[in-house]
């Protein structure tokens, strides 16, 4: 219970599921209420209880709706969450309030060329929406900072954007810098939609009830390698991964699952993200007469290994994650592409997918808009950006969302992405949010894909 003070007046209101002081702090900055407005009985109290469950997060309408009132009638407190300040204050959303939306990628750095893809993808979505009207009569305002692929400057600029009010951050592509991120946005109840695959982002659930990620599973990806390799007859595996979190989480699940699959792991190597040449560990994996050597990296390392292995005529096969599902790895890798294999979305080979598909009509809405501004096909990244607008989106509009209470839309974002994302096919995978599932649906869309004649093509079930 709160106890609000407003022109000599004083209410209580019933508010069970704050539990801490921080989250009165957070509610005060939330929604621009001045500490004034609450006793010193409320703040002795919450600096005496302690917090047990981190997720338990405060319902703080009913009292924000009736403080906001109160100081119209008997004075002013600060400005609210949107921006009319005055429309606010009389506890009155503006019809022109925009959803603030934060957007973090790696604009320069070593992730700079899908960071450039998941802009535009974004960027497209957003347009969409705002040309139709926006949701809920709100329209987007894109708020978009540049990590350069660093962690600590992924956390600077998740700061400065929670200092803009955004209801949700999007954003990155790197694990490293999303499991950063998360810390931040943790503490201040916002919502986080990864771009990123690293379980470590979503898990424990108990740490992660405002964090979410699109990008599927190291665990899920690992083990559609792990049945190709199987299906193909193959038994000598090699491991090639960047040394970050993306290349190296796989690597501990990997040593349990050749065991289970009866094969046997005969090589590990690792690469710095920004690396330029991969010979040496490829001459050093090629010494172990591998069948099969699973690369887990993304664009341009990838491409770069392809080469390499083209290079020094590299025997055992190429299989990569699906971080090499995207044009761009055919791009830069050349014929040095032809014949490796990788785990990839449907998105990634798009053009065989029937119609009565889950996915196809996501798939077919990113690519007609993708193709219009860019005369090309979109890649895995670009559906990951947009899958984040499709469910931003749904999360909103079911959610019913007020842009002006910060906090309360924060909150409100969260509790409707588990509660109204379930079956929900999206242009790179099919998500079911829960209470302890923060990710894609399991290993559905995920296809063994090969590159022939300069395209991807689905080889599952060949």
């Amino acid at each position: 219970m709160f106890s609000a003070k407003s022109g000599g007046i004083e209410s209580t209101f019933q508010t069970p599921a704050v539990q801490s002081l921080t989250d009165l702090r957070s509610l005060q900055r939330g929604y621009g209420l001045h500490e004034s407005l609450f006793s010193n009985d409320d703040r002795n109290f919450f600096r005496m209880k302690s917090m047990r469950n981190r997720r338990t997060i405060a319902t703080v309408g009913a009292f924000v709706a009736a403080s906001i009132s109160l100081a119209g009638c008997g004075g002013g407190y600060g400005g609210g969450g949107g921006n009319n300040a005055a429309a606010a204050a009389n506890g009155v959303c503006a019809p022109d309030t925009p959803y603030k939306v934060g957007f973090v990628a790696g604009l320069t750095g070593p992730f700079a060329q899908i960071s450039e893809t998941q802009k535009n993808a974004i960027n497209l979505y957003v347009d969409k929406v705002n040309g139709g009207g926006g949701i809920n009569g709100h329209k987007i305002e894109l708020l978009t900072e540049d990590s350069t692929g660093s962690e600590s400057e992924a956390v600077n600029v998740t700061r400065k954007l929670l200092q803009e009010k955004v209801v949700v951050v999007i954003g990155t592509n790197s694990s490293g810098e999303s499991i950063a991120m998360k810390q931040v946005t943790e503490s201040s109840s916002t919502p986080l939609l990864s771009m990123a695959s690293s379980k470590k982002i979503v898990e424990p659930a108990a740490d992660s009830s405002h964090t979410f990620k699109l990008f599927p599973g190291s665990a899920e990806v690992l083990r559609a390698q792990m049945e190709y390799v199987s299906k193909k007859g193959l038994k000598r595996v090699a491991f090639f991964g960047s040394n970050n979190a993306y290349g190296q989480e796989p690597l501990a699940e990997l040593k349990n699952l050749v065991k289970e699959y009866g094969l046997e792991l005969v090589a590990t190597e690792s690469f710095a993200p920004d690396a330029t040449d991969m010979t040496a560990q490829l001459t050093s994996i090629a010494r172990t007469s591998p069948d099969v050597t699973l690369v887990w990296s993304v664009s341009p390392s990838n491409a770069i290994i392809a080469q390499n292995a083209k290079d020094i005529n590299f025997k055992p096969t190429l299989l990569h994650s699906s971080g090499a599902a995207a044009r761009g790895y055919i791009d830069a890798a050349g014929k040095a592409a032809e014949g490796t294999f990788l785990i990839g979305t449907k998105i990634t080979a798009a053009e065989s997918l029937p119609s009565d598909d889950a996915q196809y009509k996501a798939i077919q809405g990113l690519r007609t808009a993708w193709t219009k501004a860019y005369s090309k096909e979109p890649d895995l990244y670009a559906s990951i950006a947009w899958d984040a607008g499709l469910i931003m989106e749904q999360a909103l509009t079911r959610g019913q969302i007020d842009p002006c209470n910060v906090q309360g839309a924060r909150d409100g974002v969260r509790n409707s992405l588990e509660s109204n994302i379930q079956d929900f096919a999206g242009a790179n995978s099919q998500y079911s949010f829960s209470p302890e599932v923060h990710g894609p649906a399991g290993v559905k869309g995920l296809s063994a894909i090969t590159v022939k004649n300069g395209k991807f093509e689905i080889v599952s079930n060949k």
